[in-house]
């Protein structure tokens, strides 16, 4: 099981809020979670591998990574 530690002085900054949540989320391999908290240009470099670009690129992406067992 993965663990997550969270800092207890986040509350202060939204955006650290949001990126904790989506980390939990790639964590739990929770790709609706992830999908709905990306705009939808996003452009995701994945290092050494590729680029994704658009919404549903990206959703295939995640569910790619499902496939593959990156998450179970």
């Amino acid at each position: 099981m993965t663990g997550v530690i969270i800092s207890e002085d986040c509350g202060n900054s939204p955006k650290s809020i949001l990126v904790q949540e989506v980390t939990i989320a790639f964590a739990k391999g929770d790709s609706k979670f992830i999908r709905n908290s990306v705009i939808d240009d996003i452009r995701w470099t994945v290092v050494g591998d590729q680029v994704v670009q658009g919404k549903d690129s990206f959703a295939q992406a995640l569910e790619e990574m499902k496939t593959i067992k990156l998450w179970s």
